[in-house]
């Protein structure tokens, strides 16, 4: 069937027209089951349950444009930032311009449009999942403008880190009667997702492009194909190795002098180096040239120069050490045929579309489960899970550039190879549990009251019963939990009864609009309720968001050996005294003195807490990544988490009328920690949502630039001489839609 038929069903011909000429003049099978047998425009509830690349993004697309011809809003909602990005970008090349359609993004680090999706100046709004609840509580309308709410990679509901919060927002859109819930979902419990949202079901067990999933072992691979179910043996190449990384590297560079694209998942960032070192010593494969010149615009750090190392033999890596341009740029090589080999981590495991015709997986991955994530622990090195497995060879055959991908895994011995043929592709899958019924509360309860769709205990957990969990489990559980969760905000402050009826405090609003998790925001007011008559200096600050419970998320590299030496926490009492800040006592409190040596994790969170002041100062980047070994893509990163939490702190200090000293430091550090600025050059942080980063505001300040607003007089020519020109394009779009600061006015 045509994509023109869709005109049948209300889109207007200048719509169809553009949907043909990027997606092509045929409807996939999945898009025509949605479309036409199962209606996706009579405003039911539907879960698209597809394997990758089968078209389940046109779909959500669809319904989104349906809603907007009908003068309602759409919300498309994603599980990360990076894919929010790409998502914003698509949506704005492909509807914004053409169709003048007003696209907006929301994610934890952009923020500048959150005004406008809560009072519905939009009509698309790209937002990541954890946001929109913040949102929700801040707008408690948000959602009565909306029509339809598509929710991309909807198994991530199971994530044993982010579920709970994500099973709290679904169900807020499930009960929300005037908005269409479409969601996009791996194949994964489709069928029980679509029984618990009152869903209509549309699966599709096939791909576009046959997909053979199996097991490397001495150049054989051993195969399943994905639609047929068929099996079989492929001869690559002529091996003696026992050895699975050899293997694995001998596959790749087998399959790029053939011509086609490989993408190698490896568990931990250092492998990318060194994997793609060897990779380069034994390859001979054209530079990637387009990439190379764009790369010399790029941020200058230690990774950066590797990355142009390994451009040059047609290899990239892609991992959270590389910055977010950086990221893009590989992306983009990728996309564009470029790159021909691509060592990564799991930061190309979902989202991005890549083209590449082949994917080889290490038999290891970091696991994240409930409990560990529930005592602090950080995600620890397992066997590779079979959802693991799936989703990174489900990046393998794209329509239009090979007859078929491959996905395989490497052994040593002919013996494993049954073994993980079963574990991977022929046993049952084990049925995933939903995680809020895991996990404590209070945060629930918070965001609950917050949104005002609960003001009681019993309707707090009525909303429950409606979760997942509550749907599969009943509600019992969950009465018990809110009783206990209810009694531990009341006793913090954060929420009051008053004829049986529960409202949040002030600062439980506050800290519930903001995403904290309670006890963060309650470490936050505790510090503020001590705070010295002079207020906090900004390395007070900084210390306190380093050292923050259960919010501090990102990995910081930490060794016993550090720990041990004492160096950080001695680095830091330096600080204090040159600074003269050593009065306040902050770190002494915490640490009880300068010699005690404080636990492991606390010692971690000091080393972070020093970095953040070598970030937030002019000290070059490439010292700070030697003296830290946090490459900037990580820094970046940690940076951003830092912004948000002083956000928050920020607010909250304005909320308990803190100093003015207190107030303006936070403030202006929420500026200067997501790019890592000095105080001299913080006005550049108000554009941090356009791409700029620490590195491009230096070689701004080089040119003598000091402040943002000099840049409007400045031709893009001569700007691309010094930032990217997508930088450029952006940095020029936000001064023309946004009102600068006056030079050198504060950030209040």
């Amino acid at each position: 069937m045509e994509i023109d038929f869709l005109r049948h069903y209300g889109l207007d011909k200048t719509v169809t027209d553009l949907l043909r000429d990027h997606y092509g003049a045929d409807l996939l099978p999945v898009q025509e089951t949605a479309f036409v047998e199962n209606n996706l425009f009579d405003g039911t509830n539907m879960v698209v349950s597809a394997p990758t690349s089968s078209g389940k993004t046109l779909i959500g697309e669809v319904a989104a444009l349906h809603h907007i011809e009908h003068d309602r809003r759409a919300l498309v909602l994603v599980p990360t930032k990076a894919l929010a990005y790409e998502k914003y970008e698509h949506f704005q090349r492909l509807y914004q311009q053409p169709l003048g359609i007003r696209v907006v993004l929301s994610s934890r680090d952009h923020r500048e449009r959150d005004e406008d999706i809560g009072t519905g100046k939009y009509q698309i709004a790209v937002v990541v999942f954890e946001k929109l609840l913040g949102l929700l509580a801040r707008y408690p309308a948000l959602l009565e403008s909306v029509g339809v709410a598509v929710v991309d990679e909807l198994q991530t509901i199971f994530d044993p880190e982010r579920g709970a919060r994500i099973e709290q927002l679904v169900t807020h859109l499930k009960r929300a009667k005037s908005v269409q819930l479409v969601g996009l979902s791996a194949v994964l419990d489709g069928a029980r997702l679509a029984e618990w949202l009152s869903a209509k079901l549309v699966e599709e067990t096939q791909r576009p492009v046959e997909l053979r999933q199996g097991v490397l072992c001495r150049g054989r691979f051993y195969y399943r194909e994905y639609n047929s179910g068929e099996e079989g043996v492929e001869e690559l190449f002529s091996s003696d190795s026992d050895n699975e990384a050899e293997s694995l590297l001998e596959a790749a560079m087998h399959l790029a002098e053939r011509g086609e694209q490989t993408l190698i998942f490896v568990p931990q960032r250092h492998l990318c180096i060194l994997w793609a070192d060897l990779l380069a010593q034994q390859v001979s494969l054209p530079a990637a040239s387009e990439a190379l010149q764009q790369l010399q615009t790029l941020e200058t750090n230690s990774v950066g120069s590797r990355l142009q190392d390994f451009l040059h033999k047609g290899i990239a890596i892609h991992n959270s050490d590389l910055t977010w341009m950086q990221r893009e740029l590989v992306e983009k090589a990728l996309q564009c045929g470029e790159v021909r080999i691509a060592v990564a981590t799991s930061t190309l495991s979902e989202g991005v579309n890549l083209p590449v015709v082949n994917t080889l997986l290490c038999r290891q991955s970091y696991q994240t489960t409930v409990p560990s994530m529930l005592r602090g622990q950080p995600p620890q090195l397992g066997r590779l899970t079979r959802e693991q497995f799936q989703n990174m060879t489900g990046r393998s055959g794209r329509m239009g550039r090979c007859l078929f991908g491959r996905g395989m895994i490497a052994v040593g011995f002919e013996g494993e190879v049954r073994g993980v043929l079963a574990r991977y592709l022929r046993d049952p899958w084990a049925r995933p549990q939903p995680i809020l019924s895991q996990v404590s509360l209070e945060s629930t309860a918070l965001g609950l009251l917050a949104t005002r769709v609960a003001s009681s205990k019993e309707e707090l957990v009525g909303f429950i019963a409606n979760t997942l969990s509550g749907h599969e489990t009943g509600a019992d559980w969950a009465e018990s939990g809110m009783n206990s969760s209810v009694s531990t905000l009341m006793r913090s402050g954060l929420c009051i009864e008053a004829q049986n009826r529960l409202t949040c405090s002030a600062t439980g609003m506050l800290i519930a609009q903001s995403g904290l998790e309670p006890v963060t925001g309650l470490w936050f007011l505790d510090w503020l309720d001590n705070e010295p008559e002079t207020g906090y200096e900004e390395t007070d600050l900084l210390l306190l968001a380093a050292l923050c419970p259960l919010d501090n998320r990102a990995f910081f590299p930490f060794t016993e050996r550090e720990w041990k030496g004492h160096f950080f926490v001695r680095r830091l009492w330096e600080r204090l005294d040159q600074e003269g800040e050593r009065s306040h006592g902050l770190l002494e409190s915490l640490l009880g003195g300068e010699e005690t040596l404080p636990t492991f994790d606390t010692a971690r969170s000091i080393k972070r807490a020093a970095f953040l002041i070598d970030w937030c100062s002019d000290q070059a980047t490439e010292d700070i990544e030697h003296r830290y070994g946090v490459m900037e893509g990580m820094a970046q990163r940690i940076g951003e988490e830092c912004s948000w939490l002083l956000q928050g702190l920020a607010d909250l200090a304005r909320l308990k009328s803190a100093t003015d000293q207190t107030i303006r430091a936070a403030a202006e550090l929420v500026l200067r920690s997501k790019l890592g600025l000095s105080k001299e050059w913080k006005d550049f942080g108000k554009l941090n949502a356009t791409g700029l980063s620490r590195d491009m505001v230096r070689r701004l300040v080089s040119e003598g630039l000091t402040h943002p607003s000099e840049l409007r007089t400045i031709p893009a020519e001569q700007m691309a001489q010094w930032i990217p020109a997508s930088v450029v394009s952006r940095i020029q779009d936000y001064l023309r839609s946004n009102s600068l600061a006056a030079k050198g006015q504060d950030n209040q």
